[in-house]
């Protein structure tokens, strides 16, 4: 959602309570508040903490792969490779720099996005 909802050609703000007015009609009911959470992280190889690499016996696609033959995640392919996994609204991600990103679920709060990082720290590691 985005504040600038003005036009070009509004004329500008000018007092705390037109801003106030402003951020007021872009409130979400706290009822209707939820969370969402992205974490990344770079893998490593055990043995020289080198980057790990995309393919190979150690490597991101083996990650990915127990992720899908393990704990069931729905593999999203370009151009032959596995590039992304989802399940249950969680997102998992390669992304340019050769890192993992977790795009979590929309969740009620804080306690649950730590459950679900919880969770994905485990199966990943």
């Amino acid at each position: 959602m985005s504040l600038d909802t003005r036009s070009d050609d509004a004329p500008p703000i000018e007092s705390i309570e037109a801003l106030v007015a402003l951020l007021r009609e872009s409130e979400v009911p706290p009822e209707k508040v939820r969370v969402g959470m992205e974490h990344e992280k770079f893998g490593l190889v055990d043995a020289d903490l080198s980057p790990l690499p995309y393919s190979g016996p150690v490597s991101i696609e083996a990650v990915f792969r127990i992720l899908v033959e393990r704990f069931d995640f729905e593999p999203f392919y370009e151009n032959g490779h596995v590039v992304a996994l989802t399940k249950d609204g969680t997102h998992v991600s390669l992304e340019p720099g050769g890192q993992l990103e977790l795009s979590g679920a929309v969740l009620a709060d804080n306690h649950e996005t730590c459950k679900e990082l919880t969770l994905h720290r485990e199966l990943v590691h």
